[in-house]
């Protein structure tokens, strides 16, 4: 199906860009100098960083891909947003935020070389670089491929202008920029996505309509396929263990542009607020992504696709039911809103390339010129377009980028942790915990790889060699990419963990950091003995996941 784009809905783009690059200006008045790039340069309210933090959590990543998820598993897809955003929020709150507010640590590196010592700082710079660009090049990939629907430029021209559009106005606005617009970006995401809902209930009348149109009620089962099997191949404790416990607190938690924002606020009971507030916001996303997703499923026979494996369709779920339903007038709007999914996370992407290279690599000060800063910010929109176009190349690229999280993601965000509760932790076993958990992901991967394995494919008779092997590894032998990844963060995590504890010793440089009861938490803390048995009954239900978990294996 061709649409037909009128003069509104370009007007419409055109004006949503122009505002951006506004906001950028004004912004630009009050910067003279990397600080203020870096760092905002007026006190902003608490919802606006609410707003902000919530943006996160409304990117391509999200909005076109969750939705494609979606639509392949059901409404299965909203653990994502349960059982990972819950526990995040929390450790956030009860743990990450107190402790930075009484050290008084701007972002996740300085706290690594505070903690631990300079090297552990430039190995987090490097890692959260890594996976911004991967993250970001995604987000570029997913976008481009659901604006093409609308505008039929080719993927690489739809690259090229969300990666100017964001390096623009971040070049001109800094942080500022960055977080002032995300209140417009969400907002737009919202009016574009929320009618499908509304329409689609006026359309089937009520929802157990909906459910008969599917023919599949085990579709819109919430519970029940994680007890058993379920198209996504997973169960309900690899889904609490690997993406609650291990990868939800380095997305979201640990996040690098997490705490950016967070520390824009001088009050801690203020960032505490905003971040509670983007929880809760985050926790009614469904009602924005994943019910139009259902509802396309629904009421578009062709779109069907729980029965039908085309990823493609799969990715432009949302765009045919938009060009379905929306008049000419409305598609304005719905560009609008998928431009913005991809700057949410391009912009937090940005400002995170810039100020990992010119903080933790590059050693600057705040009082340097803020050309330095503009000109990382352009060289990492540089990578992200670069990463982005290599990304196209790659069907299953989603897939592919969750996995190298697994690899490098989980250790550090495991570390950061283990040295926010252990006070024991120190910078040998910091450094040993990152490199364990890279070897026990590169073996979990291994075995993965060889429990797939066919012996009759091999040639030279090494088949029956491998079969006796692959028979020990049955539990490797997982139903999809997703399911090997959460299951490769969990035992990264733990093993992390163990591994940074058992390297630690008594060192000259741990018993000589003064600042050691200001970077951990301790649970004989006011707060934490307020709150006890609510830490205590946190602990013991992960120690029954991480039995229950090795048991089943």
């Amino acid at each position: 199906m061709k649409l037909e784009l009128n003069l509104v809905d370009y007007a419409i783009v055109l004006i949503f860009v122009a505002f951006l690059f506004y906001v950028g200006m004004r912004c630009k008045q009050q910067m003279h100098s990397a600080n203020d790039f870096f760092l905002v340069a007026k006190k902003l309210p608490g919802w606006v960083i609410a707003a902000s933090l919530f943006s996160l959590g409304l990117t391509a990543f999200d909005v076109v891909g969750l939705s494609a998820l979606t639509a392949d598993h059901g409404i299965l897809s909203l653990h994502y947003f349960w059982m990972g955003t819950i526990p995040a929020i929390a450790f956030l709150v009860l743990c990450v935020i107190p402790v930075f507010a009484k050290a008084q640590v701007k972002n996740l590196p300085e706290y690594l070389q505070r903690r631990f010592d300079s090297d552990t700082r430039l190995i987090g710079a490097y890692v959260y670089i890594v996976l911004v660009s991967l993250f970001c090049a995604l987000n570029l990939f997913l976008g481009a491929k659901a604006l093409a629907f609308f505008c039929p430029l080719p993927q690489l021209v739809w690259i090229l202008i969300l990666t100017l559009i964001a390096a623009g106005y971040v070049v001109l606005g800094g942080l500022s920029a960055a977080i002032l617009n995300s209140v417009l970006l969400v907002s737009v995401i919202i009016f574009a996505l929320t009618p499908l809902s509304i329409l689609g209930i006026a359309h089937f009348g009520d929802w157990n309509k909906m459910v008969i149109e599917l023919m599949d009620k085990a579709y819109f089962q919430i519970w029940k396929p994680l007890l058993g099997l379920n198209s996504m191949g997973v169960k309900w404790e690899s889904i609490f263990t690997g993406l609650a416990l291990s990868m939800s607190l380095g997305i979201f938690a640990l996040d690098y542009s997490v705490i950016q924002r967070i520390q824009s606020l001088d009050d801690a009971q203020e960032a505490k607020k905003a971040a509670i507030t983007a929880g809760w916001l985050r926790m009614f996303s469904p009602f924005i992504i994943v019910f139009p997703a259902l509802v396309a499923v629904a009421a578009v026979p062709s779109l069907k696709l729980f029965d039908i494996k085309d990823a493609e369709s799969g990715v432009l779920i949302l765009p045919m039911l938009m060009g379905n339903w929306y008049t000419p007038g409305m598609f304005g709007v719905c560009m609008a809103a998928f431009i913005a999914s991809v700057l949410c996370s391009l912009q937090a992407g940005l400002m995170v390339f810039s100020a990992a290279v010119f903080s933790d690599i590059q050693n600057g000060t705040g009082h340097a010129k803020i050309t330095r800063a503009q000109k990382l910010v352009v060289a990492g929109a540089a990578v992200f377009a670069a990463l982005a176009l290599l990304l196209t190349q790659f069907p299953d690229a989603a897939n592919y980028v969750q996995a190298v999280f697994t690899f490098i993601g989980v250790p550090l965000c495991a570390v950061t942790i283990c040295g926010m509760l252990f006070a024991g932790c120190t910078s040998r076993g910091a450094k040993a915990g990152i490199l364990g958990g890279v070897i026990i992901a590169m073996l979990h991967y291994f075995c993965s790889i060889l429990s797939s394995i066919s012996p009759n494919l091999i040639p030279g008779g090494l088949g029956s060699l491998i079969e006796p092997i692959k028979g020990q590894l049955s539990y490797f032998g997982f139903r999809s990419v997703f399911a090997s990844n959460l299951s490769r963060s969990f035992f990264v995590f733990i093993g992390s963990i163990v591994i940074a504890l058992l390297f630690s010793g008594k060192s000259k440089d741990q018993s000589e950091n003064k600042d050691l009861n200001l970077l951990t938490f301790h649970i004989s803390s006011v707060f934490a003995r307020d709150n006890r048995m609510v830490l205590l009954s946190t602990i013991f239900l992960l120690v029954v996941m991480i039995l229950l978990n090795v048991g089943l294996w």
